[in-house]
């Protein structure tokens, strides 16, 4: 039963995240919102820097070291244009990851969902996880907005 939720919740993110990133280019990934604010490249670059938690949890190996993470992290000095990955390569990291973790999901056991931690249970970790990537799924939104592009989910 929660695995059927997670990989919902990862299927809806991810249909949401690749709508919302249809036919930006990396120039406009940079664009930054005024006043202040994250870039869609920041803000796709950190679900896949985030997504070495659901990979790590879920027993596999990360996807981006963490030198190649460090420009995404939460807290991370604002991107600079120079530190930015290609927009592409963000967007094909983020397939790749999705690739593997709705593979594993499928195929991870209701005993391993319900091995506790000091943190809760891998389940209610993961869920924690993907809740924080849909509400960066929403700014993907807000960011295509911003960029003068029609809404991608009307």
């Amino acid at each position: 039963m929660l695995r059927d939720v997670l990989i919902k919740q990862l299927v809806a993110c991810h249909g949401s995240i690749g709508l919302n990133a249809s036919g930006i280019g990396h120039e406009e990934s940079l664009v930054t919102p005024q006043p202040a604010g994250n870039s869609l490249n920041w803000v796709i670059g950190h679900v896949v820097a985030s997504r070495n938690g659901l990979l790590r949890l879920s027993g596999m190996d990360l996807h981006w070291s963490k030198e190649e993470a460090r420009p995404y992290i939460r807290g991370s000095a604002l991107l600079a244009v120079e530190a930015a990955r290609p927009f592409n390569e963000i967007l094909t990291a983020y397939e790749q990851t999705q690739h593997k973790l709705l593979e594993r999901l499928q195929n991870m056991s209701d005993s391993e969902l319900d091995a506790a931690s000091d943190k809760g249970t891998l389940g209610e970790q993961l869920a924690f996880l993907l809740f924080h990537e849909a509400y960066h799924a929403g700014q993907a939104g807000l960011l295509r907005r911003v960029l003068g592009k029609p809404p991608a989910i009307v």
